[in-house]
């Protein structure tokens, strides 16, 4: 059907025929593109799932060896030892602390069940405090951010959770974003849905990177980044019923929605 129209509308004389055709290819276009982005949504999905079960279960059993040498280091730090000895268990207990830290980021992305903790969430007031967190480094780099969050929107979840899903977005934003720039963050009630959106007018993502953004360990940072803060973002979401939607072309910025159910709606799923 696109194909014809597109024929059709490349052979036609009339204006108001035009007209039309050319209404009803951009109609086609669009459906089209909704309906690839929700099948790689799907994809993305199902790989994230399986990925997040194995890294679940590695770093389970990672956290119980951690545990056995911090544990055996702790007893020998209890004897009479020479300070080299001592300085090579701290640097141990050191180490094995960081490793902890990275054991949980790991858990965190792999944790795809809804958690019990949930409790309800303004997030008019997270958004504030993004603006709160971000404003001076905004100010440094001479980027205007915005703030449009008056809706009363009350989600079901974990505050923590859902500050750092905003706080990678808005990262990520600032970095992308040159000197002059604008980064905004929105808030809007969609029937039972709620879309918080971060945009920004930085550089964009080409496809093949916009296609890749949520996969763990993937940066296009370089050594600036690890690559787990929008896998992580991605788990939390997922965790709290909803998804996101990206919207981004090279040189003309992004958008990020993160779309949450409404309080009354993850007690009806429950």
């Amino acid at each position: 059907a696109l194909s014809r129209a597109e024929f059709y509308l490349g052979n036609t004389q009339n204006s108001l025929l035009r007209q039309r055709l050319s209404a009803c290819v951009a109609m086609v276009k669009e459906a089209d593109a909704l309906e690839q982005q929700k099948l790689d949504w799907q994809v993305q999905q199902e790989k994230m799932t399986a990925l997040g079960q194995l890294a679940f279960g590695v770093a389970h059993d990672f956290n119980n060896s951690l545990a056995i040498i911090k544990g055996r280091a702790s007893l020998m730090t209890q004897e009479k030892l020479s300070e080299p000895v001592a300085h090579g268990l701290r640097v141990i207990a050191r180490t094995v602390e960081d490793a902890a830290k990275m054991v949980r980021r790991i858990q965190d992305f792999g944790r795809l069940k809804p958690e019990p903790m949930f409790v309800p969430v303004a997030l008019s007031p997270l958004l504030q405090d993004i603006r709160d967190l971000f404003q001076l480094a905004c100010q440094e780099q001479e980027v205007s951010l915005e703030i449009k969050a008056n809706s009363p929107a009350v989600v079901l979840g974990v505050t923590t959770e859902l500050r750092e899903v905003l706080v990678n977005l808005m990262t990520n934003s600032l970095e992308a974003t040159a000197s002059q720039g604008l980064i905004c963050l929105s808030l809007e009630c969609v029937e039972n849905k709620v879309e918080v959106a971060v945009k920004d007018t930085g550089r964009g993502m080409l496809p093949e990177v916009e296609r890749r953004i949520f996969e763990p360990f993937f940066t296009t940072k370089k050594e600036r980044g690890t690559g787990m803060g929008l896998a992580v973002s991605y788990g939390i979401v997922q965790r709290h019923g909803g998804e996101f939607v990206v919207k981004s072309k090279a040189g003309e910025g992004t958008t990020v929605q993160v779309i949450l159910p409404l309080a009354k709606e993850i007690e009806d799923m429950a």
